[in-house]
């Protein structure tokens, strides 16, 4: 019963939001804001979406021991993206699972990268946000909490890093009391990652860094493409956020109704009129389904059945 709820109701939802918000616009309108799209803004946005997975593919690659080939490589980060992004509740990350295990490699070690490279993604995108609180002109009011929370979850993350690089013996047991027994491979093999990263943190850090500026970037360059009106720092204020929209349990397949209820709300809240708010929201979204799907079916396409 739980397993097919989780299926039913964010199909549900979707459906629901989808109705409702088309019902609150004129189809035209959607089909002007893509044909007054700018196109060398629109082209920009994907070239920074395509080098994010690229980049992505890299720092994959060098918590894994570069043990598969860079273009192999960036085809999974392709693929994998595609299914994030397709499936609902993050379901796709097994994606990448069950990719980097075909490599030979064991499906804990493959399952602890994974959770690493979330580790750094968090300390990045609480990073981002923290400048955006800061440097954003936001129109509305915000708690306090915030800008409080951001900057804990920036120091908790790298405060977690450390522990894990440099005090690995000495939390490792207290770990391994806490862990259940079914998690303890994955357990020793993040460890293990972590350990024999030690002297990579810089670049490990910097890649991670620089893959949620350009994939924030690439939604700013999306949204001005559409005339969205907004600036560079509130487009990574919006985005950040949108980022944790798929772990939500009711975000549909592809995130159709989620996302652009998401945006039209964010569009609203900075000032555009709810028509305009809501069109452009189903462009950007559709615009943004094209990227990846283009990505992924490139992935699959020259995927081989051997990964060296």
């Amino acid at each position: 019963m739980k397993k097919l709820l989780k299926i039913v109701v964010p199909v549900v939802v979707s459906i629901a939001l989808l109705a409702y918000l088309l019902s609150q616009i004129d189809m035209g309108s959607f089909v002007q804001v893509l044909k007054s799209a700018s196109i060398p803004l629109a082209a920009l946005s994907f070239l920074f979406y395509g080098l994010c997975q690229i980049i992505r593919a890299l720092r994959f690659r060098l918590l894994i021991g570069k043990r598969i080939g860079i273009v192999n490589m960036i085809r999974i980060s392709f693929i994998h993206n595609l299914a994030n992004n397709l499936l609902p509740a993050k379901a796709g990350e097994l994606s990448y699972v069950y990719l980097i295990k075909k490599s030979g490699l064991r499906f804990t070690f493959s399952i602890s990268s994974l959770i690493v490279a979330r580790v750094f993604d968090l300390v990045a995108l609480s990073l981002l946000l923290i400048l955006s609180l800061l440097f954003a002109s936001i129109p509305f009011a915000l708690p306090g909490s915030v800008l409080t929370a951001a900057f804990l979850v920036f120091i908790l993350g790298i405060a977690l890093v450390f522990m894990l690089l440099f005090f690995t013996k000495r939390i490792s047991p207290i770990l391994r009391r806490l862990c259940p027994k079914k998690f303890l491979g994955h357990l020793d093999d993040t460890l293990q990652i972590m350990e024999s990263h030690r002297g990579n943190i810089p670049s490990i850090t910097s890649h991670s860094v620089l893959i949620w500026v350009l994939h924030l970037s690439s939604f700013y360059f999306l949204a001005a493409s559409l005339g969205a009106g907004i600036s560079f720092w509130q487009a990574i204020f919006i985005s950040v956020f949108y980022v944790f929209l798929p772990v939500l349990p009711f975000h549909g397949i592809a995130g159709f109704g989620t996302s652009e209820a998401y945006w039209t709300i964010m569009l609203v809240l900075f000032s555009m009129p709810r028509e305009s708010a809501i069109a452009l929201s189903f462009a950007l979204h559709s615009l943004n389904v094209l990227f990846y799907v283009i990505l992924g079916v490139y992935g699959f396409a020259t995927f081989p059945k051997e990964i060296t």
